[in-house]
């Protein structure tokens, strides 16, 4: 029998990318409120005045959240 991983966790792959050397398979949960969702992100070594926070409007009418953040790793030197 084939393991398909991807489907055992209900992965999006193409919608989440990582580009850090270590990777969380869901660093982030959500809380459903009565007026609002709160996303609770894991941003690991990214200081909060390097993240930028926008929502991008696509031409289909879906809406993106889209988190960035760079830091650079002295060790590792990997940004």
């Amino acid at each position: 029998m084939m393991f398909d991983f991807d489907s055992f966790f209900n992965w999006d792959k193409p919608a989440y990318a990582f580009s850090r050397p270590v990777h969380d398979m869901k660093p982030y949960s959500l809380k459903t409120l009565k007026d609002r969702v709160v996303l609770v992100h894991n941003i690991v070594g990214v200081n909060e005045g390097d993240i930028k926070v926008d929502i991008v409007h696509e031409d289909d009418g879906r809406d993106m959240l889209v988190i960035e953040g760079v830091t650079h790793n002295d060790v590792l030197n990997y940004d």
